[in-house]
């Protein structure tokens, strides 16, 4: 009995030891495994598999550097996937927890915000980073995202100011000088007045129309207003009272809704002023973006 005892104390050593041995062997030949399933669903862009399987890297590890490298990448697989409330709401639960975001989750988060046409959240999500707690790999990437954002929400004044603000921890160069005389130009747009267009419908219906090129519809405006306005003026000469109010009431709505398409030309001849303005400036200096270009997928899976 003695002799069994020994015996079995042994091999529970021997087995321990032997497991010992084999474990991260096992590890890293899972994880190999998994990175080159994950590289290769992600080529495919089979992006909900890649959370999967990323998910499982994620619980396996203890790297925490690793771990962090993995939840980015799932957050850009919900990105890429067209599922940016996921990602949104990973990144932001990620931030509520007092993680430190690097920039390129704060990039990503605010994209998703930008997609899902919540403007305010997107500006909101990287105005509160300073340049100068951020490396120089990301702080033009940065400066770029902020600018895009406030071009498009229209707010020139604002991203001229966001300019002086990177110049004071980077040296301007030709490239910011460019963008910088560009924006500028907003000061000089040509846009039209809704007060004039209406003002000059009001005297000629058709008027203001025209002032801001839409001169079919100022042709339609002035002949409406002018044929119900003579019909009303001859049943009135004719003595026909009843026929005269009734065609007086649809001169007054013509009349009214000459008045409102003025102020609509203005508005809109503006807005595709603006549209085309801050499109030019966006084609020309800001970069795509990509959220994966952020990521070394043959560093993390390899």
């Amino acid at each position: 009995m003695k002799y069994i005892i020994i015996i079995f104390y042994i091999f529970i050593a021997f087995s321990y030891s032997y497991a010992a041995e084999i474990r991260p062997d096992s590890a890293a030949d899972f994880t190999r495994k998994q990175h080159r399933l994950v590289r290769t669903l992600f080529a495919g862009e089979r992006y909900f598999d890649c959370i999967a399987e990323t998910g499982r890297l994620l619980q396996y590890t203890s790297d925490i550097s690793l771990q962090a490298e993995y939840s980015y990448f799932i957050s850009l697989n919900y990105f890429l996937g067209h599922q940016y409330a996921s990602a949104a709401d990973r990144l932001t639960a990620s931030d509520s927890k007092g993680h430190v975001s690097p920039v390129r989750d704060a990039l990503l988060r605010s994209r998703s915000f930008l997609k899902l046409g919540n403007m305010h959240q997107a500006i909101a999500a990287l105005q509160n980073i300073p340049y100068d707690a951020v490396g120089e790999k990301f702080k033009y990437e940065l400066f770029i995202r902020k600018t895009e954002l406030l071009l498009l929400d229209d707010n020139y004044q604002h991203a001229l100011d966001e300019i002086s603000r990177y110049e004071k921890n980077s040296p301007p160069t030709e490239a910011i000088n460019r963008l910088r005389n560009d924006i500028s130009r907003y000061r000089s747009l040509g846009t039209k007045s809704s007060v004039l267009s209406v003002g000059l419908s009001a005297a000629l219906p058709g008027a203001g129309q025209a002032y801001c090129g839409r001169y079919s519809e100022a042709l339609l405006s002035f002949t409406a207003v002018a044929m119900s306005g003579a019909a009303t003026w001859y049943a009135m000469d004719r003595g026909e009272k009843s026929l005269a109010m009734a065609l007086g009431f649809f001169t007054v709505l013509l009349y009214s809704g000459n008045l409102y398409g003025a102020s609509n030309s203005a508005a809109a001849y503006n807005r595709n002023l603006y549209n085309s303005f801050r499109s030019g400036i966006i084609s020309t200096h800001v970069p795509n973006y990509d959220p994966a270009s952020y990521i070394d997928m043959e560093k993390v899976f390899k």
